[in-house]
């Protein structure tokens, strides 16, 4: 994807001008670091152009007015968010739903956090 390649190369950058910053390259490879650094600012240059290039193509394929209802940007939109959130039935052909009671309650996905112990290794334990 342009987009982790262009943050590959903004890194890269980084690093390299953080060097030349802390005095970490030593005198006979600066000359060949300042090309290097030259060299990895025109390849940036090249992939945000072709980025935006794409990303363009890309949202002039939807709406002119909404845009792309699922998404801003990366991220979900609202709309997209209340999708995931309390859609919680998928299913790819109705009869999949056949064997179960119309009375059936579905109920959506619980979000857990980082620090709970969804596996119940605790438990185990005791």
């Amino acid at each position: 994807m342009l987009r982790i390649a262009r943050a590959d190369l903004d890194n890269q950058i980084h690093r390299l001008e953080w060097a030349f910053k802390m005095g970490e390259i030593r005198p006979q490879d600066m000359s060949k670091n300042e090309q290097e650094l030259e060299r990895l600012r025109l390849d940036r240059e090249r992939v945000k152009d072709q980025h935006t290039v794409l990303l363009k193509e890309h949202h002039e394929a939807f709406h002119p007015v909404w845009g792309q209802l699922l998404k801003t940007g990366y991220q979900n939109s609202r709309y997209g968010h209340q999708i995931d959130r309390f859609a919680c039935l998928y299913t790819s052909h109705v009869a999949n739903m056949a064997f179960y009671s119309p009375d059936t309650t579905y109920t959506g996905r619980i979000d857990y956090m980082a620090h709970e112990d969804i596996f119940g290794d605790d438990a185990a334990q005791n």
